[in-house]
């Protein structure tokens, strides 16, 4: 009878320090919003793709990991492309957004009223020039848009995360 009354106080107590180390749903969004702001302002992000949106035709959803990758001034971007080509080089077997590349002017603006960040940049590539506009929600979820010279506009839904700190280079 003790051992059970020992065993239901031991229960008690390691609930309530459960239950006091958990944050409440408001404290959860406040930190997440600190993290987003923490990592747009850095410059060093990774956009996930989860959902890829052509001009023409329904949405896909993305089930390998397709990225885009900001460190500093440069970019990394390994994406599909769903869409018309109106120019494509002879024996292209690489179709889609991939380049890596450094970014003359990448331009932040926060929208105070949408609470969201708004990040700008175009990358000139041999093949094409891209225009890119990615909008970040201080939840994480995030919106890219890529306008190309040769190809059909394209946009794609995803997270933003914090890249992986050991990456080979």
């Amino acid at each position: 009878m003790k051992a059970i009354g020992i065993l239901v106080v031991v229960f008690l107590i390691g609930g309530q320090i459960c239950f006091a180390q958990k944050l409440s749903s408001k404290e959860r969004k406040e930190q997440k919003a600190a993290e987003i702001e923490e990592l747009v302002e850095s410059g060093n992000f990774v956009f996930i793709a989860r959902y890829a949106s052509p001009m023409s035709g329904p949405k896909i959803d993305l089930t390998s990991i397709y990225d885009l990758k900001f460190k500093g001034d440069s970019v990394e971007a390994w994406l599909p492309y769903f869409g018309r080509a109106y120019q494509a080089p002879y024996a292209d077997r690489d179709g889609g957004i991939k380049f890596k590349a450094k970014v003359d002017h990448i331009e932040t603006k926060f929208n105070d009223k949408k609470k969201s960040y708004q990040v700008n940049f175009e990358v000139k590539e041999q093949r094409d020039t891209y225009q890119m506009n990615l909008i970040v929600g201080l939840s994480g979820y995030a919106n890219l848009s890529v306008t190309m010279t040769h190809r059909q506009s394209i946009s794609f839904s995803g997270v933003v995360e914090a890249s992986a700190v050991d990456e080979k280079k």
